[in-house]
């Protein structure tokens, strides 16, 4: 028998083998099972045989493998049968270096009783199922009988009584262990009836005692002044279903210091500050229903991923019916802070309800890319399973600075398909924004051959299923852009807005230079930044030609030597290119062509750059003539469309000349 994969979450995956041997008579015989894994070797051996209607057998070996702590093994040989009358274990005990555990059960017509009596058993044993950085050490003792089940019903009679001692816990951290938080010995209790079962656990925090307490005061019913943890529950024996049943209960945290959580998470780090909750438990066993109050208060943390240190933060839950749930909370952050208040009913069907963002000056990015402190005054609305947004976002500063673009701002190609991705997930809540954007006195971008300073302002609406749009105009007040080797100022720059994608505004962009006093050169930008269209301007006027030469160069191209002209053929292509067939849309169709453009083929670099013209003849034959902007080599190139799929293409040349038949299929 095999099985394979057995996983959980916390630990790897590994394999479980096992093997089952039987030798004898059925009235008597020996069995042995015996198992691996990555945990260890299970061993279980019986002597065992049916006699007069009932399956008697000794447990003559019995080793169980434990995640960390050795094996467990069999103390000494235990007898135990099963029939239809009775079923019986005699007191099995297992012991290792450092559990120690006995278990017993007797059903018969007249009586019906199991226990368990746990001498130790260490708490680092739940390693594998914690969190990397977490320590936990302590132990849990004590004994549980059980008697009198109604298996139907659901239904028995018995109590567990757990000791819990020496419970602390600490990080693992580079520099070695911190401790975080002490425990007094505390206890768990569990007694049930006909009528209900009940649950109280105790552990209170380290006091005045200094950890010299030995054993756990069972009849406290409060927590001490230090704090602790403390849940008592109640589940109704009735006649319902048993998800059905009623519950009641309360839970208690009072923690000075809530640093274990960061261990739960990579995302934060310093985490501290206090925490105290007081809930009550109601409802069904299957819907459950909370209320109460839950309050960190002192909160500091660093989020390293923003660069940003919260602090004397605090966040309070207020649940005062189980359906509703107030939210009070004020983080600090830089020289600024943000509120949140507001509440959300009907919590276990529609949320609904409205929150309120307020704040000033609030540093929300500050890493080696940027440093954003925002001021927002935001409304949110839930309702009809769907979140509305509206209000202003004010950015008195936001620096940007970048050496290169970021990866995830690199948009990979329309016709790009990526095999095996995985569908985003869509959100269980619909969100729509109406949200203003007013930039303030210090956005700045510096990067990428560009230094600039913003103002201006947006409304930007998102609606479900549609692309963010926006509205309005952003200007660069100050700028200059380094472009062919030289600093151009920008003069009139802006990003302009009209019920557009958000993140393809319109291009209105004038960058110039003066190689002389009375001359002047400059780039415009127009179009979209997604296809935006270059020209070059001057005064007085001139040539194309040599704008763009005293653009490059500061003088015109009359005179410029071979390696000066190939720069210029560089910057002309670049901006031939980059300019979205800006000698197509120029002087296409004055010259009575459908193409003129200066390019390169794929894998070819600047020095091979040619000027194109192309025309269509038929709606199936198109011409192009190049000539090489540094080789002088002529191209005609002849493209004949046979069928949708099927086409032909000629290239000759004084180098070298070819032909080749093309097949295409279009995927979905």
């Amino acid at each position: 028998l095999s099985i394979a994969e057995f996983t959980h979450p916390s630990m790897t995956p590994h394999e479980v083998q096992l093997s089952l041997d039987v030798k004898g008579k059925l009235s008597d015989h020996q069995l042995a099972l015996n198992g691996s894994s990555e945990w260890g070797s299970l061993q279980l051996a019986l002597s065992a045989g049916l006699r007069e209607d009932s399956y008697q057998f000794v447990v003559q070996d019995l080793q169980v493998p434990m995640p960390i702590e050795g094996v467990l093994r069999l103390e000494s040989p235990t007898e135990g049968q099963l029939g239809q009358v009775a079923q019986v274990l005699a007191p099995l005990c297992l012991a290792s270096s450092e559990i120690h555990i006995c278990v017993d059960f007797e059903q018969t017509a007249s009586v019906q009783q199991a226990g368990f009596k746990l001498s130790q058993f260490p708490l680092k044993i739940l390693a594998p199922w914690l969190p990397p950085r977490l320590q936990l050490v302590g132990s849990v003792a004590g004994e549980g009988r059980f008697s009198d089940w109604q298996v139907a019903d659901r239904q028995l009679k018995g109590i567990v009584d757990l000791s819990v001692q020496g419970v602390s816990v600490a990080a693992r951290r580079r520099n070695g262990i911190q401790p975080l938080l002490d425990f007094d010995p505390g206890h768990i209790t569990l007694t049930t009836d006909a009528e209900q079962m009940q649950l109280v656990a105790h552990l209170p925090l380290t006091g005045a005692n200094n950890g010299n307490q030995v054993n756990a005061d069972k009849s406290a019913t409060e927590l001490p002044p230090a704090g602790g943890l403390r849940l008592e529950g109640t589940l109704l024996h009735d006649e319902s279903a048993f998800a059905d049943r009623s519950i009641s209960g309360r839970a208690e945290f009072d923690l000075h210091s809530i640093e274990l959580l960061e261990l739960f998470s990579d995302q934060v780090e310093q985490l501290d500050g206090t925490l105290k909750s007081q809930l009550t438990l109601g409802g069904r066993l299957s819907a459950p229903e909370l209320a109460g109050e839950a309050r960190v208060a002192q909160l500091q943390t660093s989020i390293p991923e923003l660069g940003i240190m919260l602090r004397e933060s605090h966040v309070t839950l207020n649940l005062p019916t189980p359906d509703t749930l107030s939210i009070d909370a004020q983080l600090k952050s830089g020289a600024g802070a943000i509120q949140v208040s507001g509440s959300i009913n009907d919590l276990t069907n529609d949320y609904q309800g409205e929150l309120k963002v307020r704040g000033s000056d609030f540093l929300a990015l500050n890493n080696s890319l940027a440093e954003v402190i925002v001021s927002p005054t935001v409304d949110a609305e839930f309702k009809n399973q769907a979140l509305h947004l509206s209000g202003k976002v004010l950015l008195p500063k936001a620096v940007v600075e970048l050496d290169e673009v970021p990866q995830a701002a690199v948009q990979p190609s329309d016709d790009q398909v990526i095999v095996d991705e995985e569908p985003e997930e869509e959100s269980p809540i619909a969100v729509f924004a109406d949200l203003d954007l007013e930039l303030g006195d210090e956005v700045s971008f510096t990067g990428l051959g560009l230094t600039a300073e913003f103002a201006g302002t947006l409304a930007v609406t998102e609606r479900p299923d549609e692309v963010t749009t926006a509205k309005g105009e952003i200007t660069i007040t100050e700028g200059s852009y380094q472009a062919y080797g030289q600093d151009l100022a920008v003069r009139d720059g802006k990003l302009i807005w009209v019920d557009s994608p958000l993140a393809n505004p319109g291009l209105d962009i004038y960058a110039m230079r003066q190689p002389k006093p009375d001359i002047e050169v400059g780039v415009r930008a127009r179009g979209t930044l997604a296809s935006p269209r270059l020209s070059l301007t001057s005064d007085p006027n001139m040539s194309e030609s040599d704008r763009l030469s005293y653009l490059v160069l500061g003088r015109p191209l009359e005179g410029s030597t071979p390696a000066e002209g190939s720069y210029l053929n560089k910057a002309a292509l670049a901006l031939g290119i980059k300019g979205g067939n800006y000698l197509t849309e120029r002087y296409g169709e004055k010259l009575g062509v459908d193409e003129i453009g200066i390019e390169t083929a794929p894998g070819e670099d600047a020095e091979q750059a040619a000027l194109v013209v192309g025309k269509y003849l038929s709606p199936r034959l198109y011409v192009s003539y190049g000539l090489g902007l540094l080789d002088s080599i002529s191209t005609l190139r002849l493209e004949y469309t046979l069928t949708r799929d099927w086409s032909i293409k000629t290239e000759s040349s004084a180098e070298q000349s070819g032909g080749d038949l093309h097949y295409s299929i279009e995927l979905p």
